[in-house]
């Protein structure tokens, strides 16, 4: 039932599929009320037209500045009615925020047991930009966009309607040419080879780096002494989601070769990643459960069932599998601080507050490892899939969405502050080489070898 759930909401939280579903049934809702026929043959070509138009342009922050454009070019054209065009705006209005409180807000409220949280949401979703349900500019902008084509229908015949038609698709070009590429470290695959006992990835979900830096976090402050430590952070993936973000870091190829460019609908990873090489244990919400492929260990923790004590439910499954278990590598996605991010904000002080408990969570794990003698001959590392900018995160627009902290620690490992900026991506070689392994065959970037003594 929570994996029905999810994709429910997710179809309504992707830009991709949410402007399709409000855009056609605004239009429907709108026509109907008005006693008008439905043209079905027009929903189709203008809902493929503005699906292949958006996804040329990926749905980019860039749309959101041309608005402006958009509104002059529909007044334009000869059927134009601006009655009609607000009545049209208003109906998607209600749409998004009626959709945004029972698939957005909800679940949260669930998890959170916060009755503040649908009007906090709607705040922080007028400031958010992002091509999710979680952006109020972003959503109704390309769901009205169909929804007008699709009441108003501009002739491409028509001089002033294949204006319209043409700037959609200069727009969506204008868009392309400007996305944010994916980072990629300089190629480094040494062939000599560690061969530690076992990795412990410990992911804070969802965790910038900038706020990572300015909470009061004592243990990782410690470990930031007594480890490599990455004092720039880490750069992320574009798109800056966690499933891309997980599928590069588990292949060590970008989103685009793997196939994972969002949390919505895709092929599942073809590549091969570092459960293909090793004996491995995943462990998470459901965002694990996505990427993970048929042959893999993944275990996941329910959000709903758990909520702020999921991460808590989560570590003592690690620590029975880190005494009962052969597996050589642990990945762990902690949810706190990226929950804590969409439903308040990534500005809020609950989400320093997230991210003072997953310090304390880190600290009682490292020193469960020390009394049960796991520290040696294991390297653990902390870092993370992506930040966030307000309450959401994705086209990396924002510094806030692109680093994320990055540590290592463990025996072997230099204490020492390193200035570049590597890619997340590098911790797929990097592990591999840590343990002994090949490298998985599409990855790119380099091994960090320079945190070794």
């Amino acid at each position: 039932m929570e994996k029905f759930l999810e994709r429910i909401i997710y179809l309504f939280n992707t830009i991709d599929t949410y402007f399709l579903i409000s855009g056609i049934f605004c239009y429907v809702a709108f026509s109907f009320l008005l006693a008008m026929p439905i043209n079905f043959t027009s929903i189709i070509v203008y809902s493929l037209f503005l699906y292949a138009m958006f996804k040329l342009g990926d749905f980019y922050l860039y749309y959101s500045f041309m608005i402006p454009v958009f509104i002059y070019l529909f007044y334009l054209i000869p059927n134009f009615d601006i009655i009609l065009f607000s009545g049209l705006l208003l109906t998607s209005i209600v749409f998004f925020y009626l959709s945004q409180f029972f698939l957005y807000s909800v679940p949260y409220m669930i998890i959170l047991k916060d009755i503040t949280l649908p009007f906090r949401i709607i705040v922080n979703s007028m400031i958010t930009f992002a091509p999710t349900s979680s952006s109020a500019i972003m959503s109704i902008f390309f769901s009205s966009m169909l929804t007008m084509l699709l009441f108003f229908q501009p002739n491409p015949l028509n001089y002033n309607s294949a204006g319209l038609l043409g700037f959609i698709l200069a727009a969506s070009l204008l868009n392309r040419l400007f996305l944010p590429k994916t980072f990629q470290s300089g190629d480094f695959k040494p062939e000599e080879r560690r061969n530690v006992k076992r990795v412990i990835y410990l992911n804070i979900d969802g965790c910038r780096h900038d706020r990572f830096n300015q909470a009061n976090l004592p243990f990782m402050r410690y470990l930031e002494q007594n480890s490599a430590y990455f004092k720039n952070g880490a750069i992320t993936v574009y798109r800056a989601l966690t499933n891309p973000a997980f599928a590069a870091i588990l292949t060590g190829a970008t989103p685009k070769e793997n196939g994972v460019m969002d949390n919505n609908f895709h092929s599942g990873l073809k590549l091969e990643a570092l459960p293909d090489l090793v004996d491995t244990i995943l462990y998470g919400n459901i965002h694990i459960k996505d990427i993970t492929k048929p042959n893999w260990t993944s275990k996941v923790v329910s959000l709903p069932k758990y909520g702020v004590k999921s991460d808590d439910v989560l570590i003592n499954m690690l620590k029975e599998d880190l005494l009962n278990n052969k597996a050589r590598l642990f990945i762990a996605d902690l949810s706190d601080v990226d929950i804590a991010g969409h439903a308040y904000g990534s500005e809020s002080k609950h989400y320093i507050k997230a991210l003072q408990r997953i310090d304390n969570r880190i600290e009682k794990f490292f020193n469960w490892l020390k009394i049960n003698k796991l520290d040696k001959d294991t390297i653990v590392i902390i870092g993370s899939d992506h930040g966030q900018a307000g309450m959401e995160h994705s086209y990396m627009f924002a510094k806030s969405e692109k680093y994320v902290p990055l540590i290592f620690y463990g025996e072997g490992i230099k204490h020492k502050v390193i200035d570049y900026i590597p890619s997340i991506m590098d911790l797929n070689l990097t592990i591999s080489y840590i343990l002994g392994l090949k490298y998985c065959k599409s990855a790119k970037g380099r091994v960090l070898s320079d945190i070794f003594d």
